[in-house]
């Protein structure tokens, strides 16, 4: 499948350039890298998605903070299309895997620039202040966009929100604007369908 495949609902929507990058192994701002299948071969969709970003997309980073809280701790721009490399690679879900032992592999990569730390981080319990936003706007946003998915957060309990259990998920510019509410991205989106979008620094 490609970008322009129907299965990708942000097809013709060029305002949707933003992604969000959850939990990474490393420092946030590095690049995105992901194996182009798991160890069984078998393609994993949230590492797919590494392979869609472009030059000049918006990368969201959710990451552990020096705090322990988890949350958007910056963001940063792709420097390039996906390139592919080989790396070692060994899931966190198998603390059995010894990387010492385990080949290269080929990895989806893409360099990242311009890493924007956030003076606070938006943490999850800032998004727990807007959850009911959060969920209805992805059922508005079902409605609106044809085979709408990769959502960057879901419905845990009745009352907590959390962010997908996934490597990269794609950020809907409608969402950014609601987490723009919360004052602290340090930029504005301003975008018009027909041009894309642009980012504009926060006063």
């Amino acid at each position: 499948m490609t970008e322009d495949d129907p299965a990708y609902w942000w097809q013709h929507h060029p305002e949707q350039r933003f992604w969000m990058e959850i939990a990474g192994a490393k420092a946030p701002g590095l690049d995105l890298r992901a194996p182009i299948t798991s160890l069984d071969e078998r393609p994993v969709w949230h590492w797919d998605l590494v392979r869609l970003v472009r030059a000049g997309d918006v990368v969201l980073h959710w990451f552990t903070t020096p705090a322990g809280a988890t949350g958007i701790v910056g963001w940063s721009v792709a420097a390039s299309d996906p390139v592919i490399e080989s790396h070692v690679w060994v899931p966190r879900t198998r603390p059995d895997v010894d990387p010492a032992h385990e080949g290269r592999r080929p990895h989806w990569v893409v360099p990242l620039r311009d890493f924007t730390p956030l003076p606070r981080p938006i943490t999850r319990d800032d998004v727990e202040t807007i959850h009911t936003e959060v969920i209805r706007l992805e059922e508005r946003l079902s409605e609106a966009y044809q085979q709408f998915k990769y959502y960057p957060f879901q419905d845990y309990r009745p009352t907590q929100i959390r962010a997908r259990q996934a490597y990269l998920t794609k950020m809907p510019v409608e969402l950014l604007s609601l987490l723009n509410r919360l004052g602290r991205l340090g930029f504005e989106v301003e975008y018009e369908a027909h041009r894309g979008a642009r980012l504009r620094p926060q006063r």
